[in-house]
This record gives C-alpha cells, sequence and structure tokens, in this order.
C-alpha cells in the first residue's frame, strides 16, 4: 500500500468513512448507487458528444438516463451493455 498512499493514511469511502482494505473499499464504492449514475451519465454525455459531466459540472437529469441506469443494473453493471443501451437509446439514434 505504500506505493500509492503514504504511511500514516488509511483507505477511506468518502470523507471520514474509512474501508477497512482494498477489497472492503472497492465493495463500498461498487454499493453506492450514485456511482452507477455517475458512470451512465458520463457515458451518456460522451456518446452525445457533450461535455464531461466532472470538468463542467452541469448534471444530466436521472430522468434522461433512467432506462440505461435500469438496463445498467439489471445487467450486473457490464459496461459492454451499458455503452450498447446508450447507443441504442432514441436520444442517440433520432437525433
Amino acid at each position: 500500500m505504500t506505493d500509492y498512499l503514504p504511511a500514516a493514511e488509511t483507505t477511506a469511502w468518502r470523507l471520514n468513512v474509512p474501508a477497512a482494505d482494498l477489497p472492503a473499499l472497492g465493495q463500498a464504492i461498487a454499493a453506492d448507487p450514485l456511482i452507477a449514475e455517475c458512470g451512465v451519465a458520463r457515458m451518456w454525455n460522451w456518446a452525445l458528444g457533450k461535455t464531461d459531466i466532472v470538468d463542467t459540472l452541469q448534471e444530466v437529469p436521472t430522468a434522461t438516463i433512467q432506462a440505461q441506469l435500469d438496463a445498467f443494473k439489471g445487467n450486473g453493471f457490464k459496461l459492454k451493455d451499458m455503452i450498447y443501451a446508450v447507443y441504442t437509446s432514441d436520444d442517440f439514434v433520432k437525433f
């Protein structure tokens, strides 16, 4: 761990929410529904040629990406399936 963390620092999920080790950190991140929503929103913006929401702080309304978000969660969080859902969405194929 000292390759990327100072010796006195531990892994944490969000401010003041520690994670015991890297597997626990991964589980905490995977359990947060906002992570999935952020991933889908960023993919949606990228596919439609929009700016990155992290760089510009422009949020994609949940209602806009709800179908892709549901598909992502329903398919076991498979990135390939999420990309397919975005590229075959009405917003992408009908503009």
